[in-house]
């Protein structure tokens, strides 16, 4: 494989590219506040429970805009631009999408659903139901969970357990509902496996459809360049030689396309 394939671009991912544009603008656009507006700006956006009751679409949209800092965007676009370029490349843009959503939306909706029961049953305090939740860690995991669809099977559980070994690590370090997050999501994305097989297939016989329709258009435009122009029909219709008689008794012949009706004797 070429390594231009490992990369995004607008034509053959467009939802990587213009993605990874997002989360770009949305790093510069973050470095560029101050700290206060900063913080206003994030915890505005944040899918914590109380604004997944008050305003759940504005802030599950919000919340996938943001990364802290410009070192975790070259992270992120490096990881997430390889795994999902290789993805929407195989499966398609809608698929790739789909995979996206399903760990960033079912994983967020999974671990908030999970610390208001915790709330309720008295297990967590009350200060949880505001805490602190942005970034795109979730659909990642998913993406990079689905893309170990791609290996050789031989390659795929290994792949499959180091990357939940990696994500697992957090809860020995730092145990927290976001860490249980990042390995729904990842157990999201692998589940797509099966659906991506199929998906894969059917995004292959849409791709030469497509390059065989352009290829006939493009044949269909040289061979129309490439025919003379018709000439019109009196080039090329018979001549008949015609002869009239004059009055002085000698013959005029002269020549035309069409056949002369005979003249009726005087």
């Amino acid at each position: 494989m070429k390594p231009a394939a490992w990369w995004p671009n607008w034509r053959e991912s467009p939802f990587t590219f213009f993605y990874l544009c997002l989360l770009g603008a949305g790093s510069l656009t973050l470095g560029a506040l101050d700290p206060q507006t900063r913080s206003d700006v994030l915890h505005a956006s944040s899918t914590d429970v109380v604004h997944l009751a008050s305003r759940p679409i504005f802030v599950l949209v919000a919340s996938g805009l943001w990364v802290s800092s410009v070192v975790e965007f070259i992270l992120v676009a490096v990881i997430f631009g390889i795994a999902a370029s290789l993805l929407e490349r195989r499966v398609g843009t809608r698929a790739t999408l789909g995979v996206f959503l399903s760990g960033h939306v079912g994983a967020t909706l999974l671990t908030e659903g999970a610390v208001a029961v915790g709330v309720l049953a008295g297990e967590l305090p009350s200060s949880a139901l505001s805490r602190l939740d942005v970034g795109v860690s979730y659909g990642l995991a998913a993406i990079g969970a689905a893309a170990l669809g791609l290996l050789p099977q031989r390659w795929r559980m290994g792949g499959v357990v180091a990357l939940w070994a990696y994500l697992g690590s957090a809860l020995i370090s730092d145990p927290d509902v976001t860490a249980w997050g990042h390995l729904l999501a990842a157990a999201l994305g692998v589940a797509w496996w099966p659906a991506l097989a199929s998906l894969g297939v059917a995004h292959k016989r849409r791709r030469l459809v497509r390059v065989s329709l352009a290829s006939a258009a493009e044949m269909g435009m040289m061979v129309g360049w490439s025919t003379p122009p018709r000439l019109p029909a009196s080039s090329w219709l018979p001549r008949r030689r015609s002869t009239i008689r004059t009055s002085s008794g000698r013959s005029s012949s002269y020549s035309t396309t069409m056949p002369m009706a005979r003249s009726a004797s005087s």
